[in-house]
């Protein structure tokens, strides 16, 4: 079926087009009743000049059907419905281009500084610097105590040992008389680190045995001895105390028979406090 004609403009347009192929026109309506039961066909082609420019209708919409009929549309017929609920949303289309690079904005203000970060190693030493010029002398310090001094005392025998008989050694002498031969001290302190040297070797068997005397006594503690076919030297550890202007000397005294020809010389050291 088709819609949209008005049932009485479709008879007024019937009547209209019936009227002239009867007789002349005449300007009033034309009304076609037919008998009950029947109704009104119209063979060939209709035309409607008037309807396209009348006044929109939307109440008793006729519709026609294949074969002509006329009659009321179908009550779905008629206004728009409401919209229909919105469809799912399509696949997102391919990703255009990328546009143009805009231009630069305006630089930010400064933030705020941020925390320090850790220390980083330590790095390579640098080139030594020049040398700086010397600075003023400091002012001087308070004087130390005072140290301990010390002297060097020695002597020689000048002559050979006898070997069979003992002798007192001073300065550059030898003698049977410790009193002959003894030196006084000029300094105190303390007599140690006795040495000898003697100009040949004792022989096998036999030995020159040398001692510290102070003041006409011995000082066993101060005594060291030559001997055997290899030792030309000796050496004490010993010490003794002394006061300035003690009498010193040194006894040498054989045992068995050494070698002759024999010279000595000794020395030792004062140590004052």
């Amino acid at each position: 079926m088709t819609p949209r004609s008005p049932l009485r403009r479709l008879a007024i347009a019937a009547g209209v087009i019936f009227a002239a192929t009867t007789a002349p026109a005449f300007a009033a309506d034309v009304t076609i009743t037919p008998p009950a039961g029947g109704g009104v066909v119209i063979n060939g082609p209709v035309s409607m000049p008037g309807v396209p420019g009348s006044a929109v209708q939307s109440d008793k919409v006729v519709c026609a059907a294949n074969g002509g009929a006329l009659g009321p549309c179908p009550a779905n017929y008629g206004a728009t419905g409401a919209t229909g609920a919105t469809g799912a949303t399509g696949p997102a289309g391919a990703t255009g281009a990328t546009g143009a690079t805009g231009p630069a904005g305006a630089t930010g203000g400064t933030g705020p500084v941020g925390p320090m970060g850790p220390a980083g190693p330590i790095g390579p030493a640098g080139v030594q610097g020049p040398v700086g010029a010397q600075g003023p002398a400091g002012p001087t310090g308070p004087t130390g105590a005072t140290g301990a001094g010390q002297a060097v005392f020695f002597g020689h025998s000048a002559w050979d040992i006898p070997t069979l008989l003992t002798r007192y050694i001073g300065v550059g002498s030898i003698d049977d008389s410790e009193a002959k031969v003894a030196v006084p001290l000029p300094i105190g302190g303390t007599i140690g680190g006795l040495r000898v040297f003697q100009s040949g070797t004792a022989g096998s068997g036999n030995s020159w045995t040398y001692t510290l005397f102070v003041n006409g006594s011995a000082v066993g503690a101060v005594s060291c001895s030559i001997s055997g076919n290899a030792a030309t030297t000796c050496s004490s550890a010993g010490t003794v105390a002394v006061s300035a202007g003690d009498r010193v000397a040194l006894r040498v005294a054989p045992s068995s028979l050494p070698s002759t020809g024999r010279a000595a010389g000794w020395s030792f050291t004062i140590t004052s406090p």
